[in-house]
């Protein structure tokens, strides 16, 4: 379901190779097991506000780093780099 609906949709999604977008499906299941879409989010709220937020949420948020798994830096060399590259600027 999630995928065709994506597919669907993909006109509408703007694409940017600089970051990527989490989606979030509103989905519910009734008694014969049939999906129902009620809605979809392009950018759904990870405020965790309950123990079943905080459940649910945070193992997304382990997910979606671990998929894009960004890369390590130093931080303190970055900054000398970018200092550098503006004194060289000016």
């Amino acid at each position: 379901m999630c995928v065709r609906v994506l597919v669907a949709a993909q006109n509408d999604i703007t694409y940017n190779p600089c970051c990527f977008d989490l989606f979030g499906f509103d989905i519910m299941i009734d008694e014969d097991l049939k999906c129902w879409l009620l809605g979809v989010d392009q950018s759904p709220s990870l405020k965790c506000e309950t123990v079943l937020d905080d459940l649910v949420k945070q193992k997304l948020i382990d997910d979606t780093i671990n998929l894009v798994w960004p890369v390590d830096f130093d931080r303190v060399k970055l900054f000398e780099v970018l200092q550098r590259r503006i004194g060289e600027d000016f």
